[in-house]
């Protein structure tokens, strides 16, 4: 059936440009592709990164590392210094090319008071870091546009998306029948020859005898044709043969020779009579060439305007991502694939660079790692202050950086003061889903719990979501149900849990309820919500761990529900003489793995089912060895069905890798 043009244009939504770059909506697109003529907007893509100035100070700048299509970088960057040195665009301190064999890397260095959004969309309205593509679609055609009956001779006209694949689809058509009528007309000629020769092989003496007795072979060819009744042709390839390619293994072969033609005759005959058989080829063909060659989109699509059906997650891969953010400010997404599974008690991948204590602007713990967790990239991030705002952002465009990179600047992503650090963040896929509730819990023991669908509408800009008393701050925040129990545990190892009836639901303003009696000097150090599916499931654990590095597994039932408000009771004990404490009590799997991430960024990825199952007062097992001055800071759990995608996904890379390394040997 032919695609409308509405199921045409979501196939093809619109140009993809070598250099990459983003273009803005796909209304001009689809006029472009539904004329012949138009134009589409694109834009560099920038990001926002701390850099270096000069010898003790950092500068935000904005980084250009793809630009749009046909725009000549020299130029560009002149038309940027002249625009300031007019002070045509404010705030911009130095420009500087960096680029390299690796790709476009423009940095823009922004001055203190610069504000990174005002100075970059001036950039784009003033210079070619935002312009537009024009597209005039011409080609030669057979025949002129108003002729009735065509002469014969090529004319230009302009084209449309729709005209374009039927013209090439029709060429690829006539291409597959004429190349099936040569090797027809080729495969008959052969058959034709093979059933000569197994004629000849059936008659051998009457051609061994032929031609003996000939003087000539242009006598011995006619009466060939007299005697046996063969063509030109067939006497021809006789005549040729050879004795000792008279014998019945040769015979063997011709039959067998014969059986296949007859196959691949029948074949070509009906590729030359049934479209449908050409259609087939074409489209096994075409799947082949795109196995082969096909890449994935470079020009990332935005919607603008009447786009209002389209959203930017359609063009982004729902994939697993490692979200990290540190103690000084810097956020980072990496693949899940970047962290394979390793044993117990190793010392792990390094997950970021630690700032250098020699450096004169850097605190040596500004690289400390504060959150860690998995999610997928179309999902919504809640990202919540100390001081009880809630921002919100899509995953994905959290921006990527490897292992060992620090990151963006917190300030560069979501409008949080500088300094402010990040509570906690919070994955969330769907606001709507019935039922669902966000629970919050701060280091003096307040909690309090808000429907999900209150924060339905959040955006960069932010919404409170907690008011907090004098010196308190936020840290823990989660997704529940009704029916689902809250853990909580403190630095001293006692822990409490109660039913989340026993907590009734508050607005987004208020300062909640006590959530268990704090004794002098202890803290909340973790909250875990026990769903209503995981109680008395035997596969479900509490998982302990220290800040030196020791951990447990205890059963969920050690922990009975109590009344909020309580004392706790104890959850764990530390060796004798140390200064340990309490960092981690979450549920967790037998089938699940973890994320155990210290404060100087080295992690460790384990199976939880190698973790030993001990009673509430056991001191635990070494989980991952920690260096003196380091403690275990995050720890991020991730389920079995995350395990297989990333693992395949692991696995899927390094194939293609030592694909491509093969490939490059066999050419050296």
């Amino acid at each position: 059936a032919e695609l409308s043009d509405a199921e045409l244009y979501a196939r093809v939504p619109a140009p993809d440009f070598p250099t990459g770059a983003t273009l803005l909506g796909t209304e001009a697109a689809r006029e472009l592709y539904g004329t012949g003529r138009g134009s589409v907007t694109m834009r560099a893509t920038t990001n926002t990164e701390e850099v270096r100035s000069g010898t003790r100070t950092r500068r935000t700048a904005i980084v250009v590392t793809e630009l749009p299509y046909g725009v000549n970088k020299a130029t560009l960057m002149e038309n940027i210094a002249g625009l300031v040195n007019e002070r045509k665009i404010e705030g911009v301190a130095d420009l500087r090319d960096e680029s390299d064999r690796d790709g476009i890397r423009v940095v823009i260095e922004l001055k203190r008071d610069a504000v990174v959004d005002i100075v970059r969309n001036n950039l784009f309205k003033k210079t070619a870091l935002q312009t537009n593509f024009a597209g005039n679609f011409l080609a030669l055609f057979p025949g002129k546009e108003d002729a009735q009956d065509g002469d014969g001779a090529y004319a230009p006209r302009r084209f449309t998306l729709r005209s374009a694949l039927d013209a090439f689809l029709n060429f690829r058509f006539l291409t597959v029948r004429k190349r099936s009528q040569i090797r027809l007309t080729r495969a008959a000629s052969r058959a034709h020859i093979v059933d000569g020769l197994l004629q000849a092989l059936e008659r051998v003496d009457e051609v061994v005898e032929v031609a003996r007795s000939a003087a000539s072979n242009e006598e011995a060819r006619q009466l060939l044709e007299e005697k046996i009744g063969m063509t030109r042709k067939q006497c021809d390839a006789v005549l040729k043969l050879q004795l000792g390619q008279l014998t019945r293994m040769n015979a063997n072969k011709l039959t067998s020779e014969r059986e296949e033609l007859k196959s691949k005759i029948s074949l070509l005959e009906d590729l030359m009579s049934n479209d449908h058989s050409v259609r087939k080829v074409m489209k096994n063909e075409m799947a082949e060439i795109k196995e082969r060659h096909g890449v994935p989109r470079r020009t990332v699509i935005l919607p603008q305007g009447d786009d209002a059906e389209m959203v930017e997650e359609d063009f982004v891969k729902n994939a697993r991502s490692v979200i990290m953010v540190t103690n000084g400010g810097y956020i980072k997404r990496m693949p899940l694939t970047s962290f394979e599974s390793q044993n117990r008690g190793t010392r792990g991948k390094r997950g970021t660079n630690p700032a250098s204590p020699s450096a004169d602007d850097l605190d040596a713990s500004s690289s400390d790692v504060a959150h860690c967790f998995t999610c997928n990239d179309h999902d919504t991030l809640l990202v919540i202050t100390q001081r009880g705002v809630a921002f919100g952002i899509r995953a994905h465009r959290v921006p990527e950086f490897a292992r060992t990179a620090r990151g963006a600047p917190l300030p560069s992503v979501l409008p949080v003061g500088r300094g402010e650090e990040a509570a906690a963040i919070l994955p969330v896929t769907d606001f709507s889903e019935p039922g669902k509730c966000i629970v919050l819990a701060t280091e003096r023991g307040w909690i309090k719990r808000t429907p999900l669908d209150a924060f339905a509408k959040i955006t960069s800009r932010g919404l409170i979501i907690a008011s907090l008393e004098e010196g308190d701050v936020l840290r823990w925040c989660d997704l529940a149900e009704e029916s689902d129990d809250v853990l909580l545990g403190t630095a001293r190892g006692l822990a409490t849990r109660f039913r989340m009836a026993d907590l009734r639901p508050t607005g987004r303003t208020s300062r909640g309820v006590k959530s268990m009696k704090l004794k002098e000097g202890d803290r909340l150090v973790d909250m875990s919500i026990v769903a209503a599916g995981e109680k008395g499931d035997e596969e479900t654990f509490v998982l302990m761990v220290t800040e030196g590095g020791y951990g447990k597994r205890v059963l969920t039932e050690d922990f009975k529900a109590r009344g909020r408000g309580g004392v706790g009771v104890i959850a764990i004990k530390f060796k004798a003489g140390s200064d340990d404490a309490s960092k981690c009590l979450r549920i967790v799997r037998a089938s699940d793995e973890i994320l155990l991430v210290t404060e100087h960024g080295v992690i460790v990825r384990q199976k939880v089912d190698a973790i030993s199952v001990q009673s509430r007062p056991a001191t635990g097992m070494l989980l991952q060895k920690v260096d003196g001055g380091d403690a275990i800071s995050s720890v991020s759990i991730v389920p079995k069905k995350i395990l297989e995608e990333g693992d395949q996904s692991a696995a899927d890379d390094k194939k293609k890798s030592s694909k491509k390394r093969g490939s490059k040997a066999a050419s050296k």
